[in-house]
């Protein structure tokens, strides 16, 4: 059975882009839902909660607080926005590297 999940993304002004700063998988569609209805939904905010189906799309989001984010992940909000910071970067710099190497075809720029 494939895992669906829930992703926190944090919409980066800084970088002019969205980065994931946590995640979790389920087996269980009810369970999924239920962590997914805990949640408090903020009216506007950075961060948002991205509701996944088994097949990776994203079928339903909500806004949540800073608040909610550091309780939910248990680690201050600048440690988690530097690590989904650096975790973009390497996936970054990794497929660009993949694809100026001529990887799927690519033609290298």
């Amino acid at each position: 059975m494939s895992a669906h999940r829930l992703e926190i993304a944090y919409a980066d002004h800084r970088d002019n882009r969205m980065i994931i700063i946590g995640a979790a998988k389920f087996d269980d569609l009810a369970e999924q839902d239920r962590e997914f209805d805990k949640l408090p939904a903020v009216p506007d905010s950075d961060f948002i909660i991205d509701y996944y189906d088994a097949e990776g799309v994203i079928t339903k989001d909500k806004c949540v607080s800073q608040a909610t984010v550091e309780a939910v992940m248990g680690e201050p909000l600048g440690a988690l926005i530097e690590r989904g910071r650096g975790n973009e970067d390497a996936l970054s710099g990794a497929l660009k590297a993949r694809l100026e190497g001529g990887a799927m075809g690519a033609t290298p720029a």
